[in-house]
C-alpha cells in the first residue's frame, strides 16, 4: 500500500470518526477535529512523503485554518457582544 493511500485512509477514518462524536449542532467542532487530524498526519507521515502530496496537505490545512480562524472570530464576537 501506497504512503498516498495510507494517508486518504486514515483521513476517511478520521473524517468517519469526527462525524460520529460530533453532531449537527457541534459543526465547529468537527471543521476543527479534520484540521487537528490533517495537522497529524502531516507530520507524522513529512519523512515519508513527496512534495506533491505535502502540498496537497498544505492547502487543506490551510482551508481549515481559515474555517477555524472564521470560528474563533465568531465566538470572539459572541462574548463580545453579550
Amino acid at each position: 500500500m501506497l504512503i498516498s493511500e495510507k494517508i486518504i485512509l486514515f483521513m476517511s477514518l478520521w473524517i468517519a470518526f469526527s462525524i460520529i462524536i460530533t453532531n449537527e449542532s457541534q459543526i465547529e467542532i468537527f471543521f476543527i477535529l479534520i484540521l487537528f487530524g490533517f495537522v497529524i498526519i502531516k507530520e507524522i507521515a513529512n519523512p515519508f512523503i513527496i512534495g506533491k502530496i505535502k502540498l496537497k496537505l498544505n492547502l487543506f490545512i490551510l482551508f481549515f485554518l481559515i474555517i477555524f480562524s472564521i470560528v474563533i472570530v465568531n465566538r470572539i464576537i459572541e462574548y463580545l457582544n453579550a
